[in-house]
């Protein structure tokens, strides 16, 4: 079957890629929201805002959904906090927040434009899936930059929408889409590479 029809057959869905990363960093272990939010701002970039806003509502969300739940660093610092009127506290990862966590981490998400976000903090967890598995989240990255990458070879040729336009009109847009082809041939590179040096990695374990 063809790999078009296999996608038509399993619609893919939307990820929050927060939700992902909340989760993927309590695998590590607990964490304070104010470390999960300087964190992430750390990983996003320094034009790339998360605020409060965004943060506590997630959180809160999770915890009802029982993902997520509060604890104590130890029972001195709760004493502390209650004679201090608030409690301090810290998050941690329930077993069905593992779970969550697993199907996040294996999800084949749509492709939209939050997608590049949402691999990148699939890629810092890695490490939490089987070799196998993690040669599928790579390659579904992979087959994004693919779509990417042929997107813009389309516009040097005669079914480009830009076609008919004039001659330096085009000189303008194919800069632009130069520019864009070559972010996207790299992150592929890079993914390939990635691809190669852990099958390599995996024959070595199984034999």
């Amino acid at each position: 079957m063809a790999t078009d029809e296999r996608e038509a057959e399993q619609p893919r869905r939307r990820i929050n890629p927060f939700e992902l990363f909340i989760l993927g960093e309590l695998m590590e272990g607990p964490h304070h929201g104010y470390l999960l939010r300087d964190i992430l701002s750390r990983l996003l970039g320094p034009y790339r805002q998360f605020s409060w806003g965004t943060l506590y509502p997630l959180i809160s969300q999770l915890e009802r959904s029982g993902y997520i739940h509060p604890i104590y660093q130890d029972e001195a610092e709760r004493g502390e906090s209650a004679q201090g009127g608030r409690q301090k506290r810290v998050l941690d990862i329930t077993d069905a927040g593992r779970e969550r966590f697993q199907a996040l981490m294996l999800a084949e998400s749509e492709y939209s434009a939050d997608f590049p976000e949402l691999f990148a903090i699939k890629l810092l967890y890695l490490s939490w899936l089987a070799p196998a598995e993690q040669i599928a989240v790579l390659a579904h990255g992979r087959d994004y930059y693919i779509h990417i990458r042929d997107h813009c070879l389309e516009a040097f040729t005669s079914r480009s929408p830009s076609a008919h336009l004039p001659l330096e009109a085009r000189e303008a847009i194919y800069r632009v889409v130069h520019f864009r082809l070559a972010g996207a041939q790299a992150e592929l590179a890079w993914i390939e590479g990635e691809i190669v040096r852990r099958r390599i990695e995996h024959q070595g374990d199984v034999s």
